[in-house]
């Protein structure tokens, strides 16, 4: 059970990390004035990320 925790986590935190290394998200997150186009999509990848959590563990 324990390592299942340790295994959901490390794959998170890699999808998260390769996915903050994309210049396109790069350049979104370092900006101050975001377009309401760049705002839907930081908050449509939490959202999956969010999901992919969620059914990776099984609670459907």
């Amino acid at each position: 059970m324990l390592l299942a925790v340790f295994e959901r986590a490390a794959l998170l935190l890699m999808a998260l990390f390769w996915l903050t290394r994309t210049h396109l998200i790069q350049t979104i997150v370092q900006k101050t004035q975001r377009h309401p186009m760049e705002t839907a999509l930081i908050a449509a990848l939490f959202v999956l990320f969010a999901l992919f959590q969620h059914l990776y563990r099984g609670e459907c």
